[in-house]
């Protein structure tokens, strides 16, 4: 896959990638990493143990979005953890983007039926880091 590697790089208004916050975070994050694969690995990490996921998480204005947001509040939804983990990548000097999926659930679900009437979760977020050459 050919990636362009600068655009990926960039800050935008929800990947917020020089933010003080985020750009400190990141610092923290790969203080000790000499290898890019456990750099990426400590934000990933961080964002999945760290950052609670939260179905609730407010979702209405522009801000909410944004990673430093995310980063302050310490939760968020998939989307708003997946843009957290860009920006992070990004201030880290990663390149990254974000993906969206419709994920199947096939085993049972219960409380996710309840809230979405379905076993598919619409319009899931993800990351994805450009590593040595790869995504």
């Amino acid at each position: 896959m050919n990636l362009p590697e600068a655009e990926y790089l960039k800050p935008t208004p929800v990947i917020d990638s020089e933010d003080r916050s985020i750009t400190e975070k990141a610092r923290a994050l790969a203080r000790r990493q000499d290898k890019i694969t456990d750099k990426a690995q400590s934000l990933f990490y961080f964002v999945r143990d760290e950052i609670k996921y939260s179905g609730s998480s407010p979702r209405y204005l522009l801000e909410h979005f944004r990673a430093s947001h995310t980063l302050k509040e310490g939760e968020g939804y998939c989307v708003q953890k997946a843009i957290l983990l860009a920006a992070l990548a990004r201030a880290s000097g990663l390149p990254a983007r974000l993906g969206y999926m419709d994920l199947v659930i096939h085993f049972p679900f219960g409380k996710v039926a309840g809230t979405v009437g379905s076993n598919v979760l619409v319009y899931n977020g993800y990351s994805e880091l450009y590593i040595e050459g790869q995504c």
